[in-house]
């Protein structure tokens, strides 16, 4: 029989929510419990005690709700299920994922023609020891770690390192001062993970000066989750957001002053805008249009509003978003329910959109008037 179980690298468990999370190949299994029905007298012995009373569905969907629910039995904390080609023409991902919601958090991602299904369980992000607002989004991190690995010097990229209590953080940076790469390692807890994650990657391409003064904002922003309060009262800053974050303020601004000790590079004024992304770039205005109206209409559902509430009217070359809000919401959009939607877009589609709403004008036709054409329209009458 085929193994239909393969356990990620060592190198790669570590990055998996709380350490191991197995990968079936859902295909092979299916396949192999068909072939057990004749070649096998009683039992199916997939390799996994998971498995071991699992039994394939005709639906698609059910099969693979039936085998998450079986790895969360187990008790294991995540399972990832990778889909063959043939069989995920077969699915519809957004039924799929609503069905294996109430689990935890489920990302579907390309896999070649296939799907490639992770699915961390609810407990996960409910005991994450970080606040609230961040949880979510750090246990989605801790889904598909990238950044957990080891930099060496390469061509003309400085090679810059630092460490605090056990975690090794490291950038390759260009002649030009702009990290290219970030990446940690060491002994890190599971929050720690999660935010090395994120903060790995929002790192590339930044220049260091901005990444030592501004990276642990950035981090905080992509992390929260909006429909919490903020994790403290007043103005946001690194050292008082949560205690979780001092150590990622700390790792880059420890190498931010290593790589200046060694290269004699000083900062000077910040003026930094971050550019779109080269992605973004590379899309046609409908194509740009297209991402914005998909992602906008799910966080308009995540907030109670439709696009009946509100409307996108254009989406500009310079990432300018432009809305028009139609009046009728039940509730009314206020600033604070644009700076969500304008959150939401950063994350979901490109990291410097903006939002801005259309003007719209009185449609009272007296209040418009001047004074003299009121009185002309009086005395007309």
């Amino acid at each position: 029989m085929p193994y239909c179980l393969d356990f990620l690298e060592p190198s790669r468990r570590r990055g998996r929510v709380h350490g191991l999370q197995p990968t079936v190949d859902y295909d092979r299994l299916v396949h192999a419990y068909k072939d057990s029905l004749v070649t096998t007298l009683r039992g199916f012995t997939p390799g996994a005690d998971f498995l071991a009373l699992w039994v394939p569905d005709d639906d698609h969907h059910k099969s693979i709700l039936n085998l998450v629910e079986s790895a969360e039995s187990a008790g294991l904390k995540g399972v990832s299920v990778r889909i063959g080609a043939e069989t995920a023409r077969t699915l519809d991902v957004t039924r799929l994922e609503s069905m294996l919601a109430d689990f935890g958090t489920v990302r579907a991602a390309a896999d070649g023609d296939g799907i490639l299904l992770e699915i961390a369980y609810g407990g996960d992000a409910d005991t994450l020891a970080i606040h609230p607002a961040y949880r979510a989004h750090v246990a989605e991190a801790l889904m598909s770690p990238k950044h957990e690995a080891h930099l060496a010097a390469e061509g003309d990229l400085r090679l810059v390192e630092a460490s605090c209590d056990g975690v090794n953080f490291a950038l390759l940076v260009d002649p030009g001062h702009n990290v290219r790469r970030a990446a940690y390692g060491g002994t890190v807890t599971d929050v720690q993970r999660g935010l090395l994650e994120v903060l790995c990657g929002l790192l590339v391409d930044r220049p260091i000066q901005d990444c030592a003064e501004h990276a642990t904002i950035y981090l905080e922003h992509r992390l929260r989750d909006t429909a919490h309060p903020h994790a403290v009262p007043g103005v946001l800053h690194p050292d008082t957001i949560d205690p979780a974050f001092r150590l990622c303020t700390r790792l880059v601004r420890d190498a931010a002053g290593a790589y200046c000790a060694d290269t004699g590079y000083a900062f000077g004024e910040n003026m930094y805008d971050p550019p779109p992304s080269t992605a973004w770039k590379a899309l046609s205005r409908v194509e740009k249009r297209g991402r914005v109206e998909a992602a906008l209409a799910d966080i308009l559902s995540n907030l109670g509003l439709s696009s009946a509430d509100v409307a996108l009217i254009s989406v500009g070359d310079d990432n300018r978003v432009s809305l028009d809000c139609l009046g009728d919401a039940p509730r009314p959009v206020n600033g604070h329910l644009l700076m969500r939607i304008e959150a939401g877009l950063k994350v979901k589609v490109e990291e410097t959109l903006c939002v801005y709403t259309i003007e719209r004008k009185d449609l009272n036709k007296i209040r418009r008037l001047s004074t003299g054409q009121v009185e002309a329209a009086q005395s007309d009458s």
